[in-house]
């Protein structure tokens, strides 16, 4: 089994974006891969977009990632790889909402709370 131990880099913490990343980068070679969130003392099969994000991963959590079967050392390669450049990059071509003006009088019916 090999081991691969890092600290999740995200601030937004591991949601369906970089565990839809994640999943598909340990899909990629015939090993099975096992997250682990080692502040939760949670485990989720990796090829689980749902497992991951209940995983309830957040910015600076001790992760690791457990590996096993057929091509495991060259699975550990690309998500070594993976960990170091790719997912902390996750959210970097995440598109923000549309900002827009509003017209005059729009959203005057709302109570002021809610007009902003």
């Amino acid at each position: 089994m090999t081991r691969i131990a890092f600290t999740f880099p995200l601030a937004d913490g591991l949601h369906a974006r970089p565990a839809s990343l994640l999943q598909e980068a340990c899909g990629r070679h015939d090993a099975r891969v096992v997250f682990r969130n080692r502040r939760r003392r949670s485990a989720a099969n990796a090829a689980s977009v749902l497992e991951l994000v209940a995983s309830g991963t957040i910015a600076g959590d001790p992760c690791l990632l457990e590996l096993s079967g057929p091509q495991e050392k060259e699975a550990a390669a690309a998500l070594r790889a993976f960990v170091a450049r790719e997912l902390p990059r996750a959210d970097d071509g995440a598109t923000p909402p549309p900002s827009r003006e509003r017209a005059p009088g729009e959203g005057a019916w709302l109570p002021p709370l809610f007009r902003h």
